[in-house]
């Protein structure tokens, strides 16, 4: 946890959103498979100025949560705010249901200028993610070797420029990809030696995950530092963003938002990538707000779940966010002491490969809720139930099930009065099936199993 001190009631914050004419803008970033231990915000010893200087001006959240450990089912809860289970995009072909209602789209009906600059297929016009966006770009969507947050950046700056002097507000939605895998060397950030044991960059990520059960220290130390490079190269390119959304004049005005949508594992237990497990390394991720309304200086030490971000920029941007069949709620009463922190926040992942009936990735099925400083992960493919101490055993290591049945007993009940819910309103996605090309590119990704 951060030293920074937890304030309980903050005057500055209005409890009501302003009027029409006082709408603010947004932009929300986000940030491909950032762990949140990578950055100095969460104690990491390499600073990433950027980020953190947004921190300093805004309110970060310690405990936020992804609703998913992937991109399509987490992503698709920020923009929504349904969990996986509801919005139904929780396999690789499943596509965004034309009923669901975005956050661009309600911001497009009150009047706001839209653009969506995504770096990942996942994310894009395939899966009906543009839903609600009068701009949308994914010509940065170009794999693992393509280095994309520079041109996101331009991207993203153009836009600004193009609605700087016009009247009404807007919503950028820039999405960067960088750290994702592959990790790459980034000239003038020298964190990674050239080669670590039998590794010097060129293997993919397959063959590495054949290593990972007699990866050295020094090996998986050197894609550690690979990787360091990349959350510090997309946090000077964030850092450009922010400063050009400044010195446009627009700072004062506009809401900006800082997420991931899901961590990454490095081996510590048995795997190297995401997607199959809820433990904290994938599911805890950066939450930073900054902006009219929001407390500078500020930590928020409760969990939160990324399926409350629609609603809260809403409110904060002064549009209503009720009535929106939100599953998620503002925060913004969180963030001025005039409300508890949600009782619980629910994690879940229902993982199918991209491919069709071939073998590889192995199908995950798992749900979990956190309440508190306790976290429950059920697998729904064997039933298996775990309970953890968060504060005593961050990093996962001893289940209490049999130490604490009761606790267990009650966290599962309370997982299953939740799913009901979520199922009763479920909805049945769409799928499409890839190309061969398009499998190809999830297969260098990681997403099909060569294993």
């Amino acid at each position: 946890m951060s030293g920074r001190t937890l304030l309980i009631a903050l005057p500055l914050l209005v409890a009501c959103g302003p009027g029409e004419e006082e709408r603010k803008n947004i932009v929300l970033i986000v940030v491909d498979s950032l762990r949140a231990d990578r950055l100095s915000l969460f104690g990491h010893g390499r600073p990433v100025p950027g980020i953190d200087a947004l921190a300093r001006e805004g309110t970060s959240f310690e405990r936020a949560y992804a609703t998913a450990p992937w991109t399509k089912p987490s992503v698709a809860s920020m923009l929504t705010g349904l969990h996986p289970t509801s919005h139904g995009v929780t396999n690789t072909r499943a596509v965004l249901d034309e009923s669901v209602l975005t956050l661009p789209e309600i911001l497009e009906d009150a009047g706001y200028a839209t653009a969506g600059v995504v770096s990942h297929h996942f994310v894009g016009k395939k899966f009906r993610f543009h839903q609600g966006f009068d701009e949308w770009d994914q010509e940065t969507a170009r794999g693992h070797r393509y280095i994309s947050s520079q041109e996101v950046t331009k991207k993203s700056v153009a836009f600004l420029r193009s609605v700087a002097d016009r009247p009404g507000p807007f919503f950028l939605f820039a999405h960067y990809f960088d750290p994702h895998y592959d990790y790459r060397d980034h000239p003038g950030i020298d964190y990674a030696a050239a080669t670590a044991g039998r590794l010097d960059g060129s293997r993919g990520i397959g063959a590495l995950r054949k290593m990972v059960s007699d990866m050295t220290e020094a090996e998986r130390g050197f894609l550690l530092d690979r990787y360091d490079e990349e959350i510090l190269f997309t946090d000077a390119m964030i850092a450009r963003l922010l400063t050009r959304l400044e010195r446009l004049g627009l700072a004062d005005e506009t809401i900006v938002a800082f997420t991931v949508d899901h961590g990454e594992e490095f081996g510590e237990r048995g795997w190297l990538g995401h997607m199959r497990t809820l433990y904290e390394e994938l599911m805890h991720v950066p939450l930073v707000l900054r902006g009219p309304g929001v407390p500078s200086a500020h930590t928020i030490e409760h969990p939160v779940s990324l399926v409350d971000l629609a609603p809260t920029l809403l409110e904060l941007a002064g549009v209503d966010p009720s009535g929106r069949g939100f599953e998620g709620r503002s925060l913004v009463p969180l963030l001025s002491g005039l409300a508890p922190p949600p009782a619980h926040v629910f994690l879940e992942v229902d993982y199918e490969g991209a491919e069709e009936g071939a073998p590889g990735l192995a199908t995950t099925r798992k749900k979990a809720v956190v309440a508190g400083s306790f976290k429950l992960i059920r697998d729904d493919r064997t039933g298996a139930i775990e309970l953890y101490d968060l504060e005593n055993d961050p990093d996962e290591r001893t289940d209490l099930v049999s130490r604490d049945p009761s606790r267990a007993a009650e966290l599962s009940s309370v997982l299953e009065r939740h799913l009901a819910e979520l199922t009763a309103g479920a909805r049945i996605a769409e799928e499409r099936s890839f190309t061969d090309e398009e499998l190809d590119d999830l297969r260098e990704l990681g997403y099909v199993g060569d294993e």
